[in-house]
């Protein structure tokens, strides 16, 4: 597997680029949510996700407890985000702590900044995903090899990070 410091800097050395690498190489730990939320805030460019990668295919198995498969987010139409369909809808959210949307946390009235952050926490561990990747040669939609859609959990669980890019 590439290392993600190297990724980010063979993007960087190509001169064409600015890049950041966001990823977690701590063995059986996971990103935190806010980290993977952040891919909805970035400017347009390239998203390369570590996953393992059992997430894209189920069936296959690996040594490594952490990350072992790179994919590229293709979705330029949405523009690389990540989509989470609630009870309440689709969302593309961001980090649970950066924008505090009133209207959301008022209801019910009252509702402390902290308690209404778990709620919405609960809520998107609770909802499925949608985006599109390139992995193995082709493009292919996150719930491809599992015939429904992916858990959001199921999906963070086997999620450690992204290096992200952009022209300059």
């Amino acid at each position: 597997m590439t290392h993600p410091r190297a990724l980010k800097d063979w993007f960087s050395d190509t001169g064409l680029f600015e890049a950041s690498n966001n990823v977690s190489l701590i063995p059986n730990a996971p990103a935190p949510l806010d980290e993977l939320l952040k891919i909805n805030t970035l400017p347009a460019g390239y998203v390369c996700l570590l996953l393992k990668a059992r997430i894209i295919r189920p069936n296959m198995s690996s040594p490594w407890s952490g990350g072992d498969h790179w994919v590229v987010m293709t979705d330029n139409a949405n523009n690389n985000k990540i989509e989470v369909h609630t009870a309440r809808g689709i969302q593309i959210p961001t980090p649970l702590g950066s924008e505090i949307s009133t209207s959301y946390y008022s209801d019910p009235p009252n509702v402390t900044v902290d308690e209404g952050i778990r709620k919405k926490r609960e809520e998107l561990e609770a909802g499925t995903l949608n985006f599109r990747v390139y992995t193995w040669g082709s493009i292919v939609d996150i719930n491809y090899y599992h015939g429904s859609r992916l858990s959001f959990k199921k999906f963070w669980d086997n999620y450690f990070g992204f290096v992200w890019a952009r022209r300059k």
